[in-house]
């Protein structure tokens, strides 16, 4: 599994306190709420709200059989 960082530090996770666990936190100006999806590679990260992970994924697959019928074609036309 990637790990993604911008720097190292020998400072602990602690900063005002243990925090908090179940709630919604900022990270890089970005909402992030318990069950949100989190997906990283090496171009970058998104965040997919829970609610909204089954309409995206359709839109994707959606996407992806549309570029999948392209690409059938410029195949077949070669």
């Amino acid at each position: 599994m990637p790990v993604f960082a911008r720097a190292v530090t020998s400072a602990g996770p602690y900063k005002n306190g243990p925090g908090h666990l179940g709630r919604t936190i900022a990270v890089g100006g970005v909402a992030v709420a318990p069950g949100d999806l989190i997906l990283g590679d090496a171009d970058g990260v998104v965040v997919v709200p829970a609610g909204e992970a089954e309409r995206i994924a359709e839109g994707a697959e959606a996407v992806f059989s549309l570029e999948e019928g392209k690409r059938a074609a410029i195949l077949e036309s070669a």
